[in-house]
């Protein structure tokens, strides 16, 4: 009588490939996200900076707050894209991209401050 009298859950063995889990598949790159998003914001500050000069309407409210509407837009996507289980390494990408742009271009500013250029 080695059968148990009730039914038991057990923990699916390794050599059982069906009866575990299964986790949804994970597509994306983190890396990819990363390149993607220092590129996209580095060309939303030489687009934005293209823009100054005396000729440009910089006085204006709306002329000031242009350049941080794509941001906005950007990190919008990138945690939209984080959220869906899809696409959550390239948004984590988009997203830490995004953290290597700020500190980048807090060294570089920090390097021109002190007069090293």
């Amino acid at each position: 009588m080695s059968e148990e009298p009730y039914d038991v859950a057990r923990e699916p063995s390794p050599s059982d490939p069906g009866g575990g889990l299964q986790q949804p598949e994970k597509s994306g790159s983190i890396g990819a996200g990363v390149a993607f998003g220092v590129l996209a914001l580095w060309a939303v500050y030489v687009g934005a900076g293209v823009g100054q000069g005396p000729y440009a309407s910089s006085g204006r409210f709306p002329a000031l707050s242009t350049p941080f509407i794509p941001i906005a837009v950007y990190m919008a996507v990138a945690i939209v894209l984080s959220i869906v289980r899809r696409t959550s390494r390239f948004g984590a990408g988009m997203l830490i991209g995004m953290g290597a742009f700020i500190l980048l271009d807090g060294l570089c500013l920090g390097i021109l401050a002190r007069g090293g250029a």
